[in-house]
């Protein structure tokens, strides 16, 4: 019996090292539904008005126990066309808004993409997983690809 043992606990004891606490902290995945969760027709800027193509984690670090910031990037395509403008972030889709704002408002249209977008996401871990708390992105890499076309 005791020569079981000592091959049992050597083929064991490399999964109970993988199962430290970095090993569920948000990755990928978590990342790409926290940017997901941005978008909802309540909304009234480039959330709502863009759907996500690809996600993918760059950086993360923990701050105590039960804070994560996580960094990233993604690429998002257009879901409307219309005109951009920085200042609400978001795209007018109708020309008479587009007139009032009185500045000139890039064209844009359904299926133009964004590319490697830097966002930053914080997390707060929680009884039932990894919470989003935040989603920030780089809005003058947005604008600035928004007006480059």
């Amino acid at each position: 019996m005791q020569n079981l043992f000592v091959p049992a606990v050597l083929f064991a004891l490399p999964m109970l090292v993988g199962c430290g606490s970095h090993a569920s902290l948000p990755g990928d995945h978590e990342g790409e539904e926290a940017v997901k969760g941005m978008r909802s027709p309540s909304r009234d800027d480039l959330w709502s008005q863009m759907k996500l193509v690809s996600f993918h984690k760059t950086k993360g670090e923990t701050n105590g126990d039960n804070a994560y910031r996580m960094e990233g990037e993604f690429d998002a395509e257009l879901t409307v066309d219309g005109w951009w403008d920085a200042r609400s972030k978001s795209v007018i889709t109708n020309n008479k808004e587009r007139q009032k704002l009185r500045q000139d408002c890039p064209v844009v249209k359904i299926g133009q993409r964004l590319k490697g977008v830097p966002t930053t996401i914080d997390f707060e871990k929680t009884q039932k997983g990894w919470r989003r708390t935040a989603v920030d992105l780089d809005w003058g890499k947005v604008d600035q690809q928004l007006k480059a076309h």
